[in-house]
């Protein structure tokens, strides 16, 4: 296995927390912005799932001294009697009527007022919608819900799409678990690790303990010295983000070493990395395996992207 330097210290942590706030930018437009509120986008349907989103997001926002935009998709009927009463009314006035009843709905959800400032409701495919948003707003990361086994298959999709589009981190928010613990997922390919070093951002924000996880490859599990080398890596790796545990596990996918860790912890967030449609399969298919079977929120990070708040 090629040598691979370890990262800083302290220094890791500090540079994924600027990025996670948004202090941390490229561009004139970003260092503009971040001398703003960060921003995050929470998608909308006014359903059960939408709640989960939109608490999850409230409870982030407050954390990281965000400022919560509620993003609603208007794309033919809604099941919400709140909204059926509107439809039918003069087109001109709907969408001040929309913006309410979305503004009254999180009152409902959350208990304290959404200002309407901080809803935008669009005509338009949710993913397009909280797309186009996340980058105008210049958000630090979108957030949306699923917990119904139709919502679950189709999570994974609009988790891709919304990554690819953005280059934006996405939450996949579930409801809470009996454990605030953090699990992170990693190749030990891109030794930058920036999906370990996100998760130690996260934990040290949320005061959550953090396990770092790696599937021994199928080709290393009957070389000692490869193992051996794969574990002490990812228990340095751990030592200088923080302090958190290191799990090498070998089983058929990588896909069922995270889920088994995070289930035997009762992990609150799972988080991992994906790449572009250049990505081979099976490592799109690992992701897609974690968003659509996990029982808890699934964190997913655009890797190869700098600039990425």
């Amino acid at each position: 296995m090629r040598s691979r330097s370890l990262p800083p210290s302290h220094h890791s942590v500090l540079a994924s927390q600027r990025k996670w706030s948004g202090r941390d930018s490229v561009s004139l437009a970003d260092r503009i912005v971040s001398r703003r509120k960060p921003v995050l986008v929470v998608g909308s349907a006014l359903g059960v799932s939408s709640a989960t989103a939109v608490r999850r997001a409230d409870a982030l926002a407050r954390i990281l001294g965000a400022r919560m935009v509620v993003a609603h998709a208007v794309d033919g009927p809604t099941p919400s009697s709140r909204i059926q009463t509107i439809v039918s009314r003069d087109p001109t006035a709907r969408l001040r009527r929309l913006t309410r009843a979305v503004s009254a709905w999180c009152r409902d959800v959350l208990g304290h007022p959404v200002p309407e400032s901080d809803v935008v409701v669009r005509a338009g495919k949710l993913v397009v919608v909280l797309a186009g948003i996340a980058i105008e707003r210049h958000a630090i990361l979108l957030v949306i819900g699923s917990e119904s086994p139709v919502e679950r298959r189709a999570s994974f999709g609009l988790a891709d799409h919304l990554v690819r589009d953005t280059r934006r981190p996405v939450l996949v928010a579930r409801p809470p678990t009996t454990s605030n613990r953090i699990v992170a997922a990693t190749d030990l390919v891109d030794d930058t690790y920036p999906v370990l070093r996100r998760a130690a951002s996260m934990g040290a924000r949320f005061e959550a303990p953090v396990t770092f996880v790696s599937n021994v490859p199928h080709d290393e599990r009957t070389e000692a010295v490869g193992i051996g080398e794969r574990r002490s890596l990812l228990e340095a790796l751990a030592r200088s983000m923080g302090g958190g545990d290191a799990r090498l596990i070998a089983r058929r996918g990588a896909a069922e070493a995270i889920l088994e860790v995070a289930r035997e912890q009762d992990a609150d967030l799972v988080v991992v990395g994906m790449r572009d449609d250049r990505a081979p399969t099976d490592e799109r298919a690992t992701v897609e395996t974690i968003v659509t079977e996990a029982r808890r929120s699934v964190f997913v990070v655009p890797l190869g992207v700098r600039g990425v708040p």
